[in-house]
C-alpha cells in the first residue's frame, strides 16, 4: 500500500518536515521521516556522512532521514492494553501502549528515550519512566486539546497539546527532588518567531545539542495560548548532563542564561574577531563567562566526521554524530570546558582527552598552525584511557594528504613514542610522504633534524619487526594457515602466539613489542601489504644525510630503487631523483642536501631482504 505523507514548512527556520501517516490499532499516526535540517527536529536524525561528489547546498547541509524506506502497515501487529487496577496506571482508566516510533517528531526524543507512553480513554498520554525499579518523583502528562474545526487559519491560534512534568501522587514516589516537586510546562520552540527570546535561545542551544534533546520548561503551567507571557525557568540537556536557568543580572541589566552545573557561570554574548577565530572549526561550542570576566569554551564531546568531497578536496565540512552510543559509552564526561587565554588567542585544554579532541578538531578544520602547537600536550609514556584511546584512533580517520597534516602525524608518532600506543597510520609511510613533500611544508610544521633522525630509527626498527612477523607468518607456516589458526584460537591460544612473536622480535631486535603493535603488523602481513622501495630509499637517504652532518663528512651514499625492466623504461635515458627527496621536477637542484662536494650512490638490490 502507498504511504501518505504530510509536509510542514517552518518559515523562521527555513525548514521542511516530512511526516509519514502510519496505521496502528485502527488509528492513524503522524511520524517524522525526513527534514532538511535535523538540528531543529524533535526526532533524533543524523545527516549522511558518506563521501559525496560535490558540497551539499546550504539548505540541505543538515538534511537527514529517508522517506523512501517507510513501509505502510500490512494490518498485522499487536496492541497492548492494561487495566486501571494496574499499580503503575495513574489515569484511572484503561490505557493503551503507544510505541515510540508513532511519536517521532511529535514529542522530543529525550522524552521518548526515557519514558514509556500510555494513552488513556480521553486520548491523553502519560509517560512513565522506563526503569521500573527506579524511584521516580514525576511523570510526563500530555494533555490533548479538544478537537478543533479543520481550518488552516485556526492552526496558528491554538495549541495541539500541553506537555507537563507532573509530581508523582502521594505514596507513589520513593524520593522527593526539588525539580520534581513542582509542576512544569514544556515549551515548544519549533513555532517561535524570529526575534523572540525563545527563538534566540533555540538558535544558541542547537550549537550544543539537537532540538530533540533540549527540554525547555516554564513554571507558568496555566498558559494555554501562544500569546501568554512565558518565562524560561529551566533548560535541561539530558544527553550532555547540563542544566541552565534564566536569571536577571542587576549589574548588566539583562536576563542571562546561567549554568547550574558550573557555579556563577553564564552564557556569554561576547562577539568579536578573536572569538570568531577561536570558534573556527568548532561549530558545536558556546562561551561561558564567570564574574571575573574569564571565558571558558564549552564543547560537547561528540563524534565528528569529515566526509570526502570529490570536487572540494580541501573541504572542512563536518558531520556531528550525536547519537553514536559506542562513542558516548567510553566518555568520562559528555563535554569539555576549555580555558580561554587572556589574550583570546588560544585555548588551554584541562585534560589529555580534551587535548586530543581539540587536536582532532583543528586537523579537521585544516588549521595546521593551531594543531601543531597542541601535539606536545598529548605526549605521554603510559597507556591511554578508553576515552583517550578512542579519540587518538580517530586521528587516523581524517585521511588528510596535505603535507602539513603528514608532518603533524609524524610529530604525533614522536610524542607517543615512549608509550605502548600504536598510531592508526604506518609510520614509515607517513615519514616517506613527509620527506617527499618537505619543500611544501609551512615553517610551523617543519620537523627538526633530531626528530627526523629519531623517526628514521623508529621506521628501521618497525621494518625489522615486520620482517620477523613476515618470516614466521608467511615463510615458515604459510600466511593463510597462520591467520586462520589465529582467528580460530581462543584467548589463551592467541596469547601463546603473541608471546612467541614477541620473543622472536626481542631476539632479533632487542626491543619489546606490544600486543597492539603485533596485531597491526599481522594485519599488514595478512593483507600482503609491502613497503615500496622508494619509501625505503627516501628514509635511508635522509638518515645517511643526517649521519654525515653529525660526523662532519662531506659525502654519503645515496640509495636508489632497482632499475626498471628494459621493457618498462629506458633506464639509461631516465633520470629520477625522487629517492633523494629533491623531486622529479627539480632534478638538478639538491636543496635540502646542502653543499656537498660529491655524492656517491648505489643501486638497492633485493630490497625485500633488507
Amino acid at each position: 500500500a502507498t504511504v501518505r505523507h504530510e509536509i510542514y514548512v517552518f518559515k523562521h527556520y527555513r525548514m521542511v518536515h516530512l511526516y509519514a501517516i502510519m496505521s496502528y490499532g485502527r488509528r492513524l499516526y503522524r511520524t517524522l521521516v525526513f527534514s532538511n535540517d535535523c538540528r531543529y527536529t524533535l526526532r533524533e536524525l543524523t545527516p549522511s556522512c558518506e563521501s559525496r561528489g560535490q558540497p551539499l547546498p546550504p539548505l540541505f547541509r543538515y538534511a537527514a532521514g529517508d522517506a523512501d524506506h517507510v513501509k505502510s502497515s500490512d494490518g498485522s501487529g499487536c496492541v497492548l492494553f492494561r487495566d486501571s487496577v494496574v499499580p503503575q496506571n495513574l489515569s484511572g482508566t484503561e490505557e493503551q501502549f503507544i510505541p515510540a516510533r508513532l511519536l517521532y517528531g511529535l514529542l522530543p526524543q529525550a522524552l521518548l528515550d526515557t519514558y514509556h507512553f500510555w494513552q488513556d480513554d480521553d486520548d491523553n498520554l502519560r509517560g512513565y519512566h522506563k526503569t521500573e525499579n527506579r524511584a521516580c518523583d514525576h511523570y510526563i502528562y500530555v494533555e490533548l486539546d479538544l478537537p478543533q474545526q479543520l481550518d488552516h487559519l485556526a492552526v496558528a491560534g491554538t495549541l495541539s497539546a500541553r506537555i507537563r512534568r507532573m509530581p508523582m501522587p502521594a505514596g507513589r514516589s520513593g524520593t522527593a527532588a526539588a525539580a520534581g516537586s513542582e509542576e512544569l510546562l514544556l515549551l515548544n520552540p519549533l513555532y517561535t518567531k524570529d526575534g523572540t527570546a525563545l527563538h534566540s535561545l533555540t538558535m544558541l542551544l542547537t550549537r550544543l545539542e539537537n532540538l530533540s534533546h533540549i527540554l525547555m520548561w516554564t513554571r507558568n503551567v496555566t498558559a494555554r495560548d501562544p500569546a501568554d507571557a512565558l518565562s524560561i525557568d529551566w533548560v535541561h540537556l539530558p544527553r550532555l548532563k547540563l542544566t541552565f536557568t534564566t536569571r536577571w543580572d542587576s549589574v548588566a541589566s539583562e536576563m542571562r542564561l546561567y549554568s547550574l552545573d558550573h557555579a556563577n557561570m553564564y552564557v556569554s554574548n561576547l562577539r568579536n574577531d578573536l572569538v570568531t577565530a577561536l570558534c573556527q572549526g568548532i561549530p558545536h561550542s558556546v562561551f561561558l563567562c564567570d564574574p571575573n570576566q574569564e571565558l571558558r569554551m564549552l564543547v560537547p564531546s561528540v563524534r565528528v566526521l569529515r566526509p570526502a568531497v570529490a570536487t572540494a578536496p580541501f573541504s572542512t565540512e563536518l558531520v556531528l554524530l550525536r547519537d553514536d552510543e559506542d562513542w558516548a559509552a567510553k566518555l568520562e564526561t559528555a563535554y569539555y570546558l576549555y580555558h580561554v587565554h587572556v589574550s583570546m588567542s588560544f585555548l588551554h585544554p584541562p585534560t589529555l582527552a580534551s587535548s586530543l579532541y581539540l587536536l582532532w578538531l583543528r586537523l579537521a578544520a585544516r588549521d595546521y598552525h593551531s594543531a601543531v602547537r597542541l601535539v606536545d600536550s598529548i605526549g605521554t609514556d603510559v597507556e591511554f584511557s578508553p576515552e583517550e584511546f578512542m579519540i587518538f584512533r580517530s586521528l587516523g580517520e581524517l585521511n588528510d594528504g596535505h603535507p602539513n597534516a603528514m608532518a603533524i602525524r609524524c610529530k604525533v608518532s614522536l610524542a607517543v613514542l615512549e608509550s605502548p600506543l600504536v598510531p592508526s597510520w604506518y609510520l614509515p609511510d607517513e615519514l616517506a610522504h613527509f620527506l617527499a613533500a618537505k619543500s611544501h611544508l609551512s615553517a610551523q610544521c617543519q620537523l627538526s633534524l633530531s626528530a627526523q633522525q629519531l623517526l628514521a630509527e623508529e621506521a628501521e626498527l618497525l621494518w625489522k619487526k615486520e620482517k620477523v612477523v613476515h618470516y614466521i607468518a608467511k615463510d615458515r607456516f604459510g600466511v593463510k594457515a597462520f591467520m586462520a589458526n589465529l582467528e580460530e584460537s581462543d584467548d589463551a591460544g592467541r596469547d601463546r602466539v603473541f608471546a612467541y612473536l614477541r620473543k622472536a622480535i626481542l631476539q632479533a631486535t632487542s626491543m619489546p613489542s606490544s600486543t597492539e603493535e603485533l596485531t597491526y603488523l599481522l594485519q599488514r602481513v595478512g593483507s600482503n601489504v609491502t613497503v615500496p622501495p622508494l619509501y625505503k630509499c627516501l628514509i635511508r637517504n635522509m638518515a645517511a644525510e643526517l649521519d654525515a652532518l653529525v660526523h662532519g663528512r662531506d659525502s654519503f651514499k645515496v640509495l636508489v630503487p632497482p632499475a626498471p625492466h628494459a621493457k618498462e623504461a629506458l633506464w639509461l635515458l631516465q633520470m629520477d631523483t625522487a629517492a633523494t627527496g629533491t623531486g622529479i621536477h627539480n632534478a638538478y637542484q639538491w636543496r635540502h642536501l646542502g653543499a656537498w662536494s660529491k655524492i656517491s650512490y648505489q643501486h638497492l638490490k633485493g630490497m625485500k631482504d633488507q
